[in-house]
C-alpha cells in the first residue's frame, strides 16, 4: 500500500512481470523527505484542520482568536523548512552530515509577544 501511494505520487514507476518490482522516478538526490511524507499521508497540521473539526458546532468556538493555531502553523513551517532541504540521498549519509543539511543557518525564532502568566 504505502508503494502504491507513492506511484501514485509519482515519486516510484512500477514494472510488471518476473524482473519487475518498483524504482523511483527520480533520482535520491531529486525526491525530497517532504514530498514523500506527503505522498504517505501528509501534513501535522493544515489549516482546513479547525474547518474539519470545529466540536460540537458547525464552526469553531475559537475561529476568531485561537491561541494555538499560530503555534502549529509555526511549528508545520519549521518542519516543511527542514523536509524540503533534505533528500533520500541525504539519508544515506552519516548523522553529522545530516545534521549539517537540516540544522538552520542562524534562524531566530521571531518574538510574538510574552505570554501572560496564568
Amino acid at each position: 500500500k504505502i508503494l502504491r501511494l507513492m506511484r501514485r505520487a509519482s515519486l516510484l514507476t512500477a514494472t510488471r512481470g518476473k524482473a519487475g518490482g518498483y524504482t523511483l522516478a527520480r533520482p535520491a538526490s531529486a525526491i525530497t523527505v517532504g514530498e514523500v511524507l506527503a505522498a504517505l499521508g501528509g501534513r501535522l497540521w493544515d489549516a482546513a484542520f479547525c474547518e474539519r473539526h470545529a466540536g460540537g458546532s458547525d464552526e469553531c468556538a475559537n475561529l476568531g482568536e485561537c491561541s494555538i493555531r499560530p503555534v502549529l502553523r509555526y511549528v508545520q513551517e519549521a518542519i516543511d523548512h527542514v523536509l524540503a532541504q533534505l533528500s533520500l540521498a541525504d539519508l544515506l549519509a552519516t548523522e553529522t552530515e545530516v545534521v549539517a543539511v537540516v540544522r538552520p543557518r542562524s534562524k531566530t525564532l521571531p518574538v510574538v509577544g510574552r505570554l501572560r502568566s496564568a
